[in-house]
């Protein structure tokens, strides 16, 4: 590497102004490559995402989230009394939201690719905050959560991903914890409208609120960040194309938005993506029904639902933060789908009447559950260096991770109650395929990648390889593997 220099964008040609005006800050592969990125300024620059970014994505999809998985303790408060729902009413609810939540995933990618995440996910949130009915709801949530990795992968690099995927997912886990008191302390409310239909409200309205101060606040690539300065923005642009993407506020093609389609593996990782996605359903949905099984009062068991989220955020922002430190996913994947099995199987085994076992089994659900959406988006987008084909594999294996929730929604149906014996067998044998599914990948990875390595005579990892020279994406030979 060459010392530390000075670069302006575009140095090395003749440009117009307009087109400097337009899409600045565009490297050259040697120019990338003869740039050493200070090590204090790329610290101050993530602290600065962190600051400004993080609380403002955790608290945008905290509230989504508590908008979406309400149903659960909308249920121990007589929802389906109220509404008269008899059979597998509630679960055909279930269905239609889970259907429009998947679907919309893919489109959620395109559009948000086209017209900027910073711009759609307040908007994707403010809609679905004011829906009650859920096929609405589904479709604007489902638009809103691919949009948060591509978002994030367009300001962290592929050794700092992780942890904040965590953060933001981690949100999911609090929004259980935080219904759940939410949800003790309306429930004791004495009025005329149904704590249920409280609890709707509240929420729908804490959503519409936030929706509204993010479209103020989030900037869309790191060199439109106003609070950072221009060598700031240079070097926040550089540790990107070093270590993340080929080109920073890449121009949309439908080419290359649609080039993960071609490769075989992507095929493959969506029917992973469906075999965690319907754990991750079962931890943030029916979590309530599970604890019910203990015959607690309504207002008792939303109460145990908090620790078992509480705990499941500090799993998931330590197995994120050893997963950057080694940058490693895969054994992180195996290991998290393997809690969720251990958790599902105890919980299949256990006799009603064991509360204690039975709730540490919830525990471990919980826990693994929460870990795959982080580790799982972390991996696919740090093997993809192109912005458009991010958005369209991230958008599709969210479709296939939500259609995870349409097996969970007619599998822990009302007539297998309190037990769920059958559903917890069904999710735990698709953890086994998961776990199977991403060994077998990560040996077919690594294989390569010491292939690689012997053809050239070198010793590479994927930090030694400039992401911007890697347009080709595993086509290039100089390309490795993230495992």
């Amino acid at each position: 590497m060459a010392d530390s220099k000075e670069l302006s964008p575009k140095s090395s040609a003749v440009i117009s102004v307009d087109e400097v005006v337009a899409r600045p800050y565009q490297y050259s592969p040697a120019e990338v490559e003869g740039f050493t990125v200070d090590p204090a300024t790329s610290r101050h620059i993530c602290r600065q995402y962190d600051l400004r970014i993080m609380p403002i994505i955790f608290c945008m999809y905290l509230f989504s989230a508590l908008d979406r998985g309400n149903l659960g303790n909308a249920k121990t408060d007589g929802l389906n009394n109220d509404l008269g729902l008899v059979g597998n009413q509630y679960n055909n609810i279930l269905t239609i939201q889970s259907a429009t939540f998947a679907g919309m995933a893919i489109f959620g990618g395109y559009i948000t690719k086209r017209f900027g995440a910073s711009r759609m996910m307040p908007t994707y949130m403010f809609f679905g905050g004011i829906m009650i009915v859920r096929y609405f709801l589904g479709s604007f949530e489902g638009l809103f959560g691919p949009t948060v990795p591509i978002y994030l992968t367009s300001f962290y690099t592929r050794g700092e991903l992780a942890k904040r995927l965590a953060v933001w997912y981690s949100s999911t886990a609090i929004s259980g914890a935080f219904s759940g008191l939410l949800s003790y302390g309306v429930f004791q409310i004495e009025s005329s409208i149904p704590g249920w239909k409280i609890l709707f409200l509240i929420e729908g309205g804490l959503t519409v609120l936030v929706a509204i101060i993010a479209s103020f606040t989030l900037p869309a690539f790191p060199q439109r960040c106003p609070w950072l300065t221009d060598n700031e923005k240079e070097v926040a642009v550089m540790r990107l194309l070093k270590d993340s993407s080929q080109s920073v506020d890449a121009e949309f093609t439908h080419k290359e938005f649609f080039a993960p389609a071609k490769d075989w593996k992507f095929y493959i990782l969506m029917i992973f993506a469906l075999t965690y996605g319907t754990a991750s359903s079962t931890a943030t949905t029916f979590l309530p029904q599970l604890i019910s099984r203990f015959e607690f009062s309504a207002v008792k068991t939303n109460l145990y639902t908090v620790a078992p989220n509480l705990v499941a955020v500090v799993y998931l922002l330590t197995i994120a933060s050893l997963s950057d430190f080694f940058r490693q996913r895969t054994i992180f994947l195996a290991v998290a789908m393997t809690t969720t099995m251990t958790g599902c199987i105890i919980l299949a085994a256990t006799s009603i009447h064991q509360i204690g076992v039975g709730y540490f089994a919830c525990f471990l659900i919980q826990c693994g559950a929460h870990v795959p959406t982080t580790m799982f988006h972390s991996w696919h987008n740090n093997n993809d260096p192109s912005e458009n084909g991010r958005a369209f594999r991230t958008g599709t294996l969210t479709l296939a991770a939500n259609a995870g929730s349409l097996i969970s929604a007619n599998i822990f149906l009302d007539s297998w109650a309190p037990k769920y014996t059958k559903a917890l067998i069904i999710s735990a044998c698709l953890q086994v395929l998961g776990i199977s599914i991403v060994l077998s990948l990560r040996t077919y990875m690594a294989l390569e990648n010491k292939k690689r390595n012997k053809q050239q005579g070198v010793n590479w990892k994927t930090e030694d390889v400039p992401t911007v020279a890697l347009v080709e994406g595993p086509k290039n030979k100089h390309f490795r593997y993230f495992l």
